[in-house]
């Protein structure tokens, strides 16, 4: 079996953040509207980020490649600002065993009552 294989495809991650989304929304006191999404990812296949954009313009990402972001401040920066951006959501939809999401995942649900799946 390939790497490819063991990965989920965009259509997944756009089901779980549909439910993310449709659970913050039927919250009591009014729920929340949460209608963007921030994708965050390591992955360099332009194909991969080709899906992701077919999703809608509400779905977007930081490109620290066009950013420069490890020329301008240091090889740990996308990492460090990708925890953070992901720390400021109410959804959170990560991949199952990663270490990253489980923390990314805790800090939503902790920090800001938020929602999230894995």
């Amino acid at each position: 079996m390939n790497k490819e294989a063991c990965f989920a495809p965009a259509s997944a991650y756009a089901r779980r953040v549909k439910e993310i989304q449709d659970a913050l929304r039927a919250r009591p006191n009014g729920g929340i509207d949460a209608r963007h999404v921030l994708v965050t990812s390591d992955e360099r296949n332009p194909e991969w980020w080709e899906e992701i954009a077919e999703l809608g313009p509400e779905w977007g990402w930081i490109d620290h490649a066009t950013e420069q972001t490890v020329q301008k401040h240091g090889k740990w920066y996308p990492v460090i600002l990708d925890a953070v951006f992901q720390s400021m959501g109410v959804g959170f939809v990560g991949t199952d065993h990663s270490t990253m999401s489980q923390l990314a995942q805790k800090r939503v649900e902790d920090w800001n009552q938020g929602l999230g799946a894995e």
